[in-house]
């Protein structure tokens, strides 16, 4: 009020609603307030759609409606707490976990959308003058090939029991001719199931268990589960008339054939790339895939229709050692690594002998080819007719398979091994004695790490010494013969010639894809310091020169060079420092050890 007794008013929104006689909180009357209460008893926050709504009379409905009432909000409240910081993460900032976030989403989204694997490079097409097809033949033997007693513990059946061969031919295939079959369904690098080659890879670390086995299967699917061999599969064979003048088939139009063998831990597809450089240079190359335990995983078809028997690797502890029945003294009888060695190379050996008969079949063209892996488009085994030189086959064989090589040229050749030369790649160091009982052309190629001296020997000495000394003994059959020719013998030109060479920079990985795939990872782990595709190129070169040699008797590149030790082009002790004698463009390349002079 004024002095004069007039009552001052206030703005109505400076007045407590106390004064006014209301709660402070709400401007409503108390019957109001009542009616509201009583309607949100009767009606959901969230009111529910029409066509949830129950319908009179049903429970289930009921029961439908009353879940929807209490999982709207809940849902709503995890939306309300998960999409802001969705929302933050997808606002554009500079920060270092925003940048890495967004790089490797984009990186992920350009490999699946690109087809490509997401830990690993893709094999690289060829570079030799012909398109590469592929075909996988299995063919069951007429009579199963037992070569040792030796039984699984788990069901008791024999362990080198040779059932069917299988191996992988690459050829020189029609140029712009449709494949066998369409596009994305080549031959995967890494054989489906994946999990099968994760089981074997897990028996190999003794480690066999769901944990370990579903661990590796998705490593293995990440790193190379996606990659295709670039090889059109069922493609036509290259025609007689379609050859250039490569020198590259036989002068009845035959090509030449190499039978290959894997090392220890390894497939058919795991040299793909200097496989298939060679027939991308009009070579026919059998990859075989042994079953002696050595490779991870294979399936044994018998039937196309039956379920595959499947051979994943295997060491002493999977064999039975009472089964061992070995001749000679009862010491000679204990199962032990040696005795698994044999086993496994005389079962190799039963399988090259397999493939041979395979190829004959195929140069033959006289029956149709019992190929249980046959599948419809693909081309019709008929082209191999009359186009195989089967007469004069290679041998070749990296690590475990290099040492198989040289014991498959035994007494040879012979009709069942017709192999009149041989490409040895790192023999192998733990596999057993290396066979010198040789008379026919070999090159045998070390790679840095396996001519570098290692504090191991190899049956008491040096294994640099011991490939030396059976190369030195291969030219040596020609100096006795250059002799005995002299005195009246004839004067006819000797063709056992062998070579000793070091590819340099290079690691006993070198030859197989696994550089191509993974290049930074093989380089830091195994100190390979040449580019991986060009080492690869280098053994291509040196084996198709070999392969030229051996069917025509025409020595080039490498092979031309010199061999006494005087010309200092050879180098008898492995030092890569000191290679001035090599010309220039081989000289970052090779060092060699033996030739013929």
């Amino acid at each position: 009020m004024s002095s004069h007794g007039a009552f001052n008013m206030q703005p109505f929104d400076e007045i407590s609603t106390t004064e006014l006689g209301f709660e402070d909180d709400v401007l409503v009357s108390h019957s109001t307030m009542l009616m509201q209460q009583q309607h949100r008893q009767q009606e959901p926050r969230y009111p529910i759609p029409k066509w949830m709504r129950p319908a009179a009379g049903s429970r289930a409905s009921s029961t439908l409606a009353s879940i929807c009432h209490r999982s709207i909000p809940l849902l709503r409240g995890w939306v309300g707490r998960g999409l802001p910081p969705l929302l933050s993460l997808l606002r554009p900032r500079l920060t270092i976990r925003y940048v890495l976030f967004a790089v490797a989403a984009l990186w992920v989204s350009y490999r699946i959308l690109s087809s490509q694997p997401l830990l690993a490079s893709k094999l690289p097409g060829y570079t030799g003058p012909y398109e590469v097809g592929a075909l996988d033949i299995e063919v069951p033997l007429e009579t199963p090939r037992r070569v040792s007693d030796i039984r699984f513990k788990a069901d008791g059946k024999y362990a080198f029991e040779v059932e069917t061969v299988l191996f992988t031919l690459y050829y020189p295939a029609q140029h712009g001719a449709a494949a066998g079959t369409r596009a994305g369904e080549g031959y995967y690098w890494l054989p489906k199931p994946i999990s099968a080659t994760a089981r074997g890879y897990a028996r190999a670390m003794g480690m066999d268990n769901f944990l370990v086995r579903g661990v590796l299967a998705g490593g293995l699917w990440l790193a190379a589960g996606a990659i295709q061999i670039p090889a059109r599969v069922g493609a036509p064979l290259l025609s007689a008339d379609a050859m250039g003048d490569y020198g590259d088939q036989v002068g009845d139009g035959r090509l030449p054939v190499m039978v290959f063998t894997h090392g220890m831990m390894s497939s058919r597809t795991d040299y793909t790339s200097y496989i298939s450089e060679l027939a991308s240079r009009g070579v026919v190359v059998a990859a075989i895939e042994h079953r002696d335990g050595s490779s991870p995983a294979s399936p044994i078809i018998r039937d196309p229709d039956g379920p595959p028997d499947w051979r994943y690797y295997f060491g002493l502890k999977h064999l039975d050692p009472d089964s061992h029945q070995a001749p000679g003294p009862p010491e000679g009888k204990v199962l032990d690594g040696p005795a698994l060695k044999e086993a496994q190379l005389s079962f190799r050996e039963a399988e090259i002998e397999a493939a041979v008969d395979v190829l004959r079949a195929l140069d033959s063209g006289s029956a149709p080819l019992n190929n249980v892996r046959q599948r419809p488009g693909h081309a019709d085994t008929g082209v191999f007719g009359a186009r195989l030189d089967t007469q004069n086959v290679t041998i070749a064989g990296h690590s475990y398979g290099g040492t198989g090589a040289l014991r498959a040229l035994r007494s040879g050749p012979s009709p069942s091994r017709p192999f009149t030369g041989a490409v040895v790649l790192d023999p192998g160091k733990s596999s057993g004695p290396l066979n010198a009982d040789v008379r026919v052309p070999v090159v045998v190629c070390h790679s840095s790490s396996w001519s570098r001296p290692g504090p191991s020997l190899f049956f008491g000495r040096p294994h640099f010494e011991v490939v030396r000394e059976l190369v030195d003994g291969i030219n040596g059959i020609c100096a006795s013969r250059e002799e005995a020719g002299s005195d009246g013998d004839g004067n006819q030109e000797c063709r056992e010639k062998g070579w000793f060479l070091t590819s340099l920079g290079t690691s006993h990985p070198s030859i197989t894809d696994a550089p191509v795939l993974e290049p930074l990872l093989l380089s830091w782990t195994t100190g390979s310091t040449m580019d991986a595709r060009q080492g690869i190129r280098q053994y291509v070169l040196l084996t198709r020169d070999f392969v030229r040699y051996q069917h025509t008797g025409e020595l080039a590149g490498l092979l031309s060079l010199s061999g006494p030790e005087a010309d200092n082009v050879v180098s008898r002790e492995y030092d890569p420092k000191h290679n001035e004698g090599m010309p220039e463009q081989w000289r970052q390349y090779w060092q060699i050890h033996a030739a013929p002079s």
